[in-house]
């Protein structure tokens, strides 16, 4: 593909299962959250992760943050995990989804 062939905006989307999160912190950066592939780890299988992708305000992209899940989740399973990974983005103040964020992360006012 060429350069001048590849899309310059992207739109974010939520879907209701993997890309639940989507949103636009204080500093103006757009964000989803996503984790593909929780599927569980065969003995020498491929390892699950969360990935964070970061947009400017205009909705071009600037960063993957592929961070993987802990080989042993604890028995709280995913949702803390996927909350850590919000806080560390920094304030919401806006998201689109069909998954609200947890109170601790929504801006107030």
């Amino acid at each position: 593909m060429r350069d001048d062939d590849r899309p310059t905006l992207v739109t974010l989307v939520p879907d209701g299962y993997q890309t639940e999160y989507v949103g636009r912190l204080s500093d103006g950066r757009q964000f989803v959250l996503t984790w593909p592939f929780i599927m569980g780890r065969p003995a020498g299988g491929p390892t699950d992760f969360t990935a964070v992708y970061l947009f400017d305000s205009a909705g071009r992209f600037l960063d993957a943050q592929i961070q993987p899940l802990p080989v042993d989740l604890p028995s709280t399973g995913l949702q803390p995990f996927l909350d850590s990974r919000l806080a560390e983005l920094g304030e919401v103040v806006g998201q689109r989804g069909t998954r609200e964020l947890p109170s601790v992360l929504r801006a107030v006012g």
